[in-house]
């Protein structure tokens, strides 16, 4: 993307909104969306088109929050009031002391908005030399969106708001997207003419571009294609929609750009912190969220899990699933396998060493080469702190084993199935950690009743 050249362009987010319609306990902004809040697409999308140190107009109950999170990245002020967003773009305004430059304006509910969008509309008012400027599309059905209205001539007349249209207003398909470009001094200028006459009774921004028209002024209407990219979130079903437009597309972005298989689409969710190696293949109902690093050649579910609060880390050949769930912390070297309903947990396992059955492993470092029978378990907590495992290189063990940790099975050794392990194993030895089995003789016909019974019918 080229750098905008010869102007200096200012940024205000607005995300002042009190989000009453997603009926939820914190406002929208802050909520995760695509493995990052909300706000945080919008601030990337802007320091991407080459704008620094933005405004962001938040309501007072969230300022204190995103002022601490997002000090080094922007100016966070507050509008005190819901009074519209013409009075939230004069709080943000505050914060914007030189009047010979230019201001981007955007709303923080449109997380896939893209950079490049950004740096084009920017650019076409630049070179149009226009005073201001407003982002549009068509689309078929523009429901409750602001109408564009041209005049004969086709160029740009007036925003009017739904709840201020006329029928045939309604009619247009042209809609306004929420994103404005401004001279900052006439910006200024136009927001302290603005009133509350309308249907409800809000200082309406929109009426700043109709101001400068008036005035005489050049604004510029740049249309793009759709309204994936202007999507404004304002209820869970529009979190829901949007989620799907942005997992579509980072979909997209894998297998175009990254060389990855995807077999299923629509059944895989990939977040965008994900990053996936050429020719893996990933298998449907897969669900992929936080920082994960997957290498090339893999082969991921189907019907696999991998989330967490730790990063996870996938080297080249590794196989995983089905139905296996990997939380934070784990790490797979090479053509390690992960088979069916295990689950792993801080837990690195060197190369060429699987797990193929029903087994959890917590708080494990497994060497290369070792064998995890199925129902394998490692108990790595004690009621109070957790504790490590390690198994070292070329290490068999056996079907429904329990290691109880700390311990250590060291190199070559073999657990035999079915044991309990509360020690350590030294090398090349054969662990045996089982109970002494006693069979009763004919114990089931002298206590059941039921047995007696069916035995006496025959």
């Amino acid at each position: 993307m080229e750098k905008i050249q010869n102007s200096v362009i200012r940024c205000i987010i607005l995300a002042a909104g009190l989000s009453k319609r997603m009926k939820s306990y914190q406002t929208k902004i802050r909520m995760p969306f695509f493995g990052k809040p909300m706000i945080e697409h919008i601030l990337e999308a802007v320091s991407r088109a080459g704008i620094e140190q933005p405004v962001l107009v938040v309501s007072p109950g969230d300022f204190a929050a995103l002022e601490a999170l997002y000090q080094d990245r922007a100016k966070v002020v507050v509008q005190q009031a819901p009074l519209g967003t013409g009075d939230a773009v004069k709080a943000g305004l505050t914060a914007i002391t030189d009047l010979q430059t230019d201001c981007l304006i955007l709303c923080g509910d449109t997380p896939l908005l893209t950079s490049q969008t950004l740096h084009d509309f920017i650019q076409t008012c630049l070179s149009s030399r226009a005073s201001a400027g407003v982002l549009t599309t068509n689309i078929d059905h523009p429901g409750h969106y602001g109408r564009i209205i041209r005049g004969p001539d086709q160029q740009f007349h007036s925003i009017v708001e739904y709840k201020d249209a006329t029928d045939a207003q309604r009619d247009i398909h042209e809609i306004n997207s929420g994103v404005y470009f401004f001279h900052t001094g006439l910006l200024r200028e136009a927001l302290q003419n603005l009133s509350t006459d309308n249907q409800a009774k809000e200082y309406y921004f929109t009426d700043t571009l109709s101001y400068l028209r008036q005035k005489g002024h050049l604004v510029h209407t740049y249309r793009i294609n759709g309204e994936e990219e202007i999507l404004g979130i304002n209820t869970k079903i529009d979190f829901a929609r949007a989620l799907q437009m942005a997992n579509r597309r980072y979909l997209e972005q894998l297998m175009s750009e990254q060389g990855v298989v995807i077999l299923d689409p629509a059944n895989t969710y990939i977040e965008s912190t994900v990053h996936i190696g050429k020719d893996t293949i990933i298998k449907p109902f897969t669900y992929l969220e936080g920082q994960i690093s997957i290498g090339e050649r893999c082969q991921i579910g189907p019907f696999v899990c991998m989330r967490g609060n730790k990063p996870i880390q996938i080297q080249d050949s590794a196989m995983v699933g089905p139905f296996s769930s990997l939380r934070g912390g784990t790490e797979l070297e090479e053509d390690v396998h992960i088979g069916t309903f295990v689950e792993l947990k801080m837990t690195k396992i060197k190369s060429k060493s699987k797990a193929m059955h029903l087994s959890y492993l917590g708080d494990a470092l497994i060497g290369n080469r070792v064998n995890i029978g199925a129902g394998t378990i490692t108990c790595n907590y004690d009621g109070k702190k957790k504790h490590l495992t390690r198994i070292e290189d070329d290490v068999f063990i056996g079907s429904d084993t329990i290691m109880v940790a700390p311990l250590t099975i060291h190199d070559h050794a073999y657990v035999a199935a079915g044991s309990t392990l509360t020690e350590d194993v030294p090398a090349y030895a054969l662990a045996l950690g089982r109970a002494r089995q006693i069979n009763k003789p004919e114990w089931s016909l002298q206590k059941s009743p039921l047995r007696e019974k069916d035995t006496s019918q025959k």
